[in-house]
C-alpha cells in the first residue's frame, strides 16, 4: 500500500513539474503547451544560447531530457494540427442525402 501511495505522489509531482514548466515557458514568451525544456532544445537546434546542459544535469535520472521533451512536444503539435485539419475537412463535407 505504501509503495502505491509513493508512486501516486511521484506521478502527481511530475505532472505539477510539467505544468510549472509550461507556465514558466509561456510567461517568458514561449509557445503554448511547450515546456521550458523543449523550448531550450529548440534554441539548441537553432544554435542559440540555451540551458539544455544545465537542465539535463539537474535532471540526471532522465538522459537527454530537453531533447526528449522537444520530440514529445513536436509529435503532439503535429498530431493536433493533423487532427484539426481532418476536423475542418469533415466539417466541409457535403453529404449526398442533404
Amino acid at each position: 500500500m505504501r509503495v502505491l501511495r509513493n508512486h501516486r505522489v511521484y506521478k502527481y509531482l511530475g505532472r505539477v513539474g510539467i505544468a510549472l514548466s509550461v507556465l514558466f515557458n509561456v510567461v517568458t514568451g514561449g509557445e503554448s503547451n511547450m515546456t521550458f525544456s523543449a523550448r531550450n532544445h529548440s534554441w539548441r537546434r537553432e544554435d542559440k544560447t540555451n540551458f539544455c546542459s544545465l537542465i539535463d544535469l539537474m535532471l540526471f535520472w532522465h538522459p537527454e531530457h530537453c531533447r526528449q521533451s522537444w520530440a514529445y512536444w513536436r509529435l503532439r503539435k503535429h498530431s493536433t494540427e493533423s487532427a484539426n485539419e481532418a476536423i475542418q475537412i469533415l466539417k466541409n463535407v457535403r453529404y449526398n442525402d442533404e
